[in-house]
């Protein structure tokens, strides 16, 4: 049929598109027992995509404290480099609901105490939640102990002998002991 109308036949609509996003979350998984110095261990770092969209183009760097050792990264995609003191791994896209994972095989160094690595990752995409984009791991490495034992302290006084029975049983002269 034909329209008598012509002025009616057009209209238009407004459609809001709202950015792309993908927010990401790191975790971390560590070995749950301190490790003794000198010994290899592996810290995981856990980057899930809470979506709407695809994470493209993610980056996680973590820089390595002189206290540990850097060995290797494998990531469960792309590729890790180390430079300075920085692992970066450029992993590529991930879906979202997925979780990737990258592994650090580090090794502790002579250094007792704590060590930590931070952590953080992100996207080409805007985060709306940009708070749970770093993380850390950490690991206890155990110091060395001496043990000794004396037969007789035959080595008379400022010998070693003598100062090593006198720092095992806290009896030094002069004093302090250390």
């Amino acid at each position: 049929t034909n329209d008598s109308n012509g002025a009616n036949d057009s209209g238009s609509a407004i459609v809001t598109v709202g950015a792309l996003q993908a927010e990401l979350a790191l975790s971390s998984t560590a070995p749950a027992f301190p490790v003794a110095q000198s010994t290899p261990f592996t810290f995981t770092f856990h980057i899930k995509n809470n979506g709407p969209q695809t994470a493209s183009n993610v980056i996680l760097n973590a820089p390595i404290p002189s206290t540990l050792t850097y060995n290797s990264a494998v990531p469960g995609a792309g590729s890790c480099n180390f430079v300075g003191s920085t692992v970066s791994c450029s992993v590529g896209n991930i879906l979202t609901g997925v979780t990737l994972n990258v592994v650090l095989n580090l090794s502790s160094t002579t250094a007792a105490g704590t060590h930590r690595v931070s952590a953080n990752v992100f996207a080409t995409e805007p985060d709306p939640s940009p708070t749970n984009n770093n993380g850390y791991a950490e690991i206890g490495v155990t110091g060395s102990t001496i043990t000794v034992t004396t037969v007789a302290f035959d080595g008379g006084m400022g010998s070693l002998r003598a100062a090593l029975g006198g720092a095992a049983n806290g009896t030094c002269t002069p004093l302090p002991c250390t």
